[in-house]
């Protein structure tokens, strides 16, 4: 499948997973987010998807280097670049969040808003990377079904917590 450059680049099999993971992430961080506000609850999303890439670009860098790559700026570089779209799939729901919240939704109906957001961003993503995978179409349903009710356990989750 072709698709335009700057897409192919991003949708190889280092960078999907990291996005993939990123807005599961997001999503459990507002699901979890109770009586802040709403900048409060999108510099959380942040800055917990900032240390949970950090976390998992250094331990791959570190696997990488046991099993012989060299452990250097250049190799470090590309190790955590790869990762960085787990770091930016929060960026859509965080602006979806602050958005709502600066036209006058409350901080609840943005936090769900942004919720609802990030099902319908894991079910585009889960479509595109079984797209990308060259997976028959049942397969690319299946993965975006499958990726959408991760998002709708973690509103249940939600609906849990509070």
């Amino acid at each position: 499948m072709s698709s335009p450059q700057g897409t192919s680049r991003w949708w190889d099999a280092g960078r999907a997973p990291a996005a993939i993971y990123g807005t599961i992430v997001s999503a459990s961080v507002l699901a979890a987010a109770h009586g802040d506000t709403a900048l409060k609850i999108a510099l959380g999303v942040f800055f917990t998807l900032l240390v949970y890439w950090l976390a998992e670009r250094w331990s791959e860098l570190i696997s990488s280097h046991l099993q012989g790559e060299p452990f250097d700026w250049a190799h470090a570089r590309r190790v955590f670049v790869r990762g960085w779209p787990m770091v930016q799939a929060s960026f859509g729901p965080m602006l979806v969040l602050v958005t709502a919240r600066l036209l006058g939704a409350s901080v609840e109906a943005a936090v769900n808003l942004a919720l609802w957001t990030t099902i319908l961003v894991l079910i585009g993503l889960g479509t595109l990377a079984a797209r990308r995978a060259g997976l028959p179409p049942i397969a690319v349903v299946g993965s975006a079904v499958f990726n959408g009710f991760l998002g709708v356990l973690l509103i249940l989750l939600k609906s849990l917590l509070h």
